[in-house]
């Protein structure tokens, strides 16, 4: 009896410290998917200037990021540092097909691409345009749409596809350039919300708001509405064209 009441004992131990640790595993794992892992890297570990402006992600999983001292990527174990050709601040970084990584500097923007032998190079857009005066034209956002690259300055949008450029000038300045479902809409001042495509600008609402209002973030909302946030205010009741 002692013995049988002895292996009993065990036995409840036993399914006591198994069903303990499932507690304790389904905890940890419950954990793993709340609290995604962070990893902060700092300017020593990557090599770079302390500020980064806008960050791309390619197809093959390379990050790459707008660094003041050039374009900066991450394949997940190595940093890697490509300056631009004239050692400009790179502003905006974007990913294309083909594994094309678009970049906006000062007065110019382009792509870098790898060559043959594998190395990153950098092409300049500019020749495009041989007849615009970049003075003082800085890109500060870049949308790749399939084959369709928009460069945003605050006063112009450039339009890339098939080697060639469109130059639409906004009349003001953008204060805001997002996507949102295959459509590009941006708010001037002065002059109220816009839609942008290969035509060019056109009005979506010049109400006061808009005129007036410093627009940030241009978000989707619902099937119907678009978000909207200015440093004060968001709002949800705009509904889209």
């Amino acid at each position: 009896m002692k013995r049988r009441l002895f292996l009993l004992l065990c036995l409840g131990l036993i399914l006591r410290n198994a069903y303990g640790q499932d507690i304790v595993l389904d905890r940890v794992e419950q954990i793993r998917f709340e609290w995604p892992l962070i990893v902060n890297y700092p300017k020593t570990d990557y090599g770079a200037d302390i500020q980064n402006w806008s960050i791309a992600q390619d197809s093959s999983g390379i990050m790459y990021f707008a660094n003041n001292e050039g374009l900066l990527s991450f394949d997940g174990s190595r940093w890697e540092l490509f300056p631009h050709p004239d050692n400009l601040i790179i502003r905006a970084v974007a990913a294309g097909p083909g594994n094309r990584i678009y970049a906006g500097t000062y007065e110019d923007f382009g792509y870098w691409e790898k060559d043959p032998y594998g190395s990153m190079q950098y092409h300049s857009l500019k020749s495009l345009m041989d007849d615009f005066d970049f003075n003082n034209q800085e890109i500060w956002k870049i949308i790749v749409d399939g084959y369709d690259v928009w460069f945003q300055s605050f006063p112009v949008a450039f339009h890339f596809r098939e080697e060639k450029m469109t130059i639409h000038r906004a009349g003001g300045i953008m204060t805001a350039f997002e996507q949102v479902e295959g459509h590009i809409y941006t708010r001037i001042t002065g002059k109220g919300l816009y839609r942008l495509d290969e035509s060019g600008f056109s009005p979506v609402d010049t109400s006061e708001f808009f005129r007036n209002t410093m627009i940030r973030v241009i978000l989707p909302c619902d099937q119907a509405r678009l978000l909207i946030a200015s440093r004060q205010v968001w709002r949800t009741d705009f509904l889209r064209p």
